[in-house]
């Protein structure tokens, strides 16, 4: 029938046996496993590197108790503190990053109140479009009664 048509059957040679319904269910299995086992993998290395993270603000926390710890001692004839060399370039390194910190706080608040502006000014434009579009819209349905 399929010739009388014009249509050949084309022998791709690619048999492959049908599956029962438990390999077939076995095989599906085996592909979740997989997927399962990347993402635990990917979520190993996002806890390591949370962990790695969490160990380095823990080695900068000890840092800082360790300056808050500083005994301060006055020199003989003068009001100068004296402090080990080790300790003062940890007070050093502590302000130079209070400062970047501080510089950047200013910077991101404000950008944070120029966005608020902006908000308040879109807000105010969104207002009038809606009340211009009630308007026009009560007018329509009033011009088409008569």
């Amino acid at each position: 029938i399929m010739q009388e048509h014009g249509i050949e059957w084309e022998q791709l040679g690619t048999h492959e046996e049908h599956l029962s319904v438990l390999d077939y269910k076995k095989q599906e299995r085996a592909k979740e496993v997989r997927a399962l086992d990347t993402t635990i993998a990917e979520k190993q290395t996002q806890v390591d590197e949370i962990e790695q993270m969490l160990q380095s603000v823990q080695k900068q926390v000890i840092d800082i108790d360790k300056i808050e710890n500083i005994s301060v001692k006055k020199a003989l004839l003068s009001d100068k503190v004296t402090l080990p060399h080790n300790d003062f370039e940890n007070l050093l390194n502590a302000a130079k990053q209070y400062v970047v910190y501080r510089r950047q706080d200013d910077r991101l608040q404000g950008l944070l109140d120029a966005a608020n502006g902006k908000i308040k000014q879109l807000e105010s434009v969104v207002g009038e479009l809606t009340s211009s579009c009630r308007h026009n819209a009560y007018r329509l349905r009033v011009g088409r009664r008569t």
